[in-house]
């Protein structure tokens, strides 16, 4: 983003001052030398922030936002050290994930707070690779079918590593799988607009975008939120159209406000759509393939056969119907406190 950044700055720069060719080749050449990083210890707080910043979002309270902020902070400087260590990048991944969700059991299993089950969600969703998901389609859809497979392939060992890291520190508890916790919006509230801000925001320091930016982009992240919320909520979209259209939203409005901030609309488009977290169904889907063992055959046969529908105070056993005496109890095993 910061490289982006800084060329598009060039490029204005260069339209108003009317560079030669060769001048404008000249400050191209030494971009790389003075594109400003951010320091791995500001890119942990962000990480942290971004990750209760969505547990925020997810209706967790003030006490599950702090304690998320821990474990990611133990996540993100665990697959930091790793890295530095020499191991894979796809280890250090696994070992983050594991050192964060090692940290959140801990605090939920010796604290009596049921908000706390939002750290287990969202402690580890700051190495979701919501960008590379994202480019990866962009690519796609234009036709760079090989740049787009290669980053969706980059995806996927990224969130497997993610999520194998989390099923190594839970594979002992009694927490077979995350499809008890609803995540979907049923109302609307101030909440959600400060964790989306959030989320947004510091989430794209982990990316470098400039601090200039930082702002508009929380606000992006806002606006694709609180849209998609709002017509899942008040008028039944459903939550791919919703998202799509909070996305559509967002990116047409930022189309318009990069060319004020004279900045490149993708510094601003991308980092705001995180917000919609692209990509965490799939860690959700992996890690309950890893724990696939908790079903039986005749068990899973029957709650299809059922065809238990969604509702908005859902099982806590199979995570879909409102019947105390689903079946799913007796296929998943409830949430046990230490």
């Amino acid at each position: 983003m910061a490289m982006i950044n800084a060329v598009s700055k060039l490029t204005w720069r260069a339209f108003e001052r009317h560079y030669s060719l060769t001048t404008y080749e000249q400050l191209i050449s030494k971009l790389d030398s003075t594109i400003p990083v951010y320091p791995d210890w500001i890119k942990g707080i962000a990480c942290a922030l971004g990750s209760a910043g969505l547990a925020f979002l997810y209706s967790g309270d003030m006490i599950a936002f702090i304690v998320t902020i821990i474990c990611s902070l133990i996540g993100y400087f665990g697959r930091t050290l790793s890295v530095r260590f020499g191991c894979n990048e796809y280890v250090g991944i696994a070992s983050g994930g594991f050192a964060a969700m090692v940290s959140a059991y801990g605090f939920y299993s010796h604290i009596e707070q049921d908000s706390l089950v939002y750290v287990l969600v969202c402690c580890t969703l700051f190495m979701i690779p919501g960008v590379p998901l994202i480019n990866s389609v962009i690519d796609t859809i234009n036709n760079h079918i090989l740049s787009g497979i290669t980053r969706a392939i980059r995806t996927i060992l990224i969130v497997g590593s993610m999520t194998l890291g989390m099923a190594m520190a839970l594979y002992f508890s009694p927490m077979p799988a995350f499809s008890f916790v609803d995540i979907k919006p049923h109302v609307l509230s101030i909440e959600q607009i400060i964790g989306s801000f959030t989320a947004a925001a510091s989430f794209a320091v982990l990316f470098n975008a400039p601090v200039r930016l930082l702002v508009s982009i929380g606000i992006g992240g806002v606006l694709c939120v609180f849209t998609r919320n709002l017509l899942a909520v008040e008028f039944g979209f459903s939550i791919p159209g919703a998202t799509f259209v909070g996305a559509a939203v967002m990116s047409v409005i930022y189309v318009k406000v990069s060319t004020w901030l004279r900045t490149s609309s993708t510094i601003i488009i991308v980092p705001s759509a995180i917000a919609l977290m692209p990509g965490i169904l799939y860690y959700r889907f992996l890690f309950d393939i890893l724990h696939i063992n908790a079903l039986s055959e005749s068990g899973l046969l029957h709650m299809v056969q059922k065809r238990c529908n969604r509702h908005p105070h859902y099982c806590k056993y199979c995570g879909w119907c409102s019947n105390s005496k689903c079946t799913g109890s007796k296929i998943f095993k409830s949430p046990k406190r230490a």
